[in-house]
């Protein structure tokens, strides 16, 4: 009989420190999951902060993106009505230059016909003096 009770006393010794070696165990399972939940939590607040703070940075860009092209469209549109008006300053100085030229082919044409003319009425006055210096001797004698 001793040697039964000491049989289960050494056996209730051991099942106290099994109890107490799973109870300690559960404790660190307990320890350990609250930590890995902590974790995880952490994790999760730093993605989703990292995903706002990504989403904002694509917000601004596109407000940056909407801006350039905005401005790139008025300047387009500036750049635009400048060629239409530079075009236009070039049909009129076209025309300009064409009736400058047909003026001065003009003016040219009647320049030669006013030196034809001078050079007939030297040759007339010529001939008339030469007459007149013939009439001239003839009364004279």
């Amino acid at each position: 009989m001793i040697g039964f009770a000491s049989l289960f006393w050494v056996w209730g010794a051991d099942a106290e420190k099994r109890e107490a070696a799973d109870r300690e165990n559960a404790n660190n399972i307990l320890r350990v999951e609250r930590e890995t939940t902590s974790k995880i939590d952490r994790v999760e607040r730093d993605q989703s902060i990292k995903w706002t703070a990504h989403e904002e940075l694509h917000k601004n860009r596109l407000a940056d993106v909407k801006g350039v092209e905005a401005r790139s469209d008025e300047r387009m549109k500036s750049t635009e009505t400048d060629i239409r008006k530079l075009a236009s300053d070039v049909s009129s100085l076209t025309y300009r230059m064409t009736t400058s030229e047909q003026a001065m082919s003009g003016v040219s044409q009647l320049l030669k016909d006013i030196q034809k003319n001078t050079t007939e009425l030297s040759g007339d006055m010529r001939e008339f003096k030469v007459i007149l210096q013939r009439m001239e001797k003839g009364q004279t004698k």
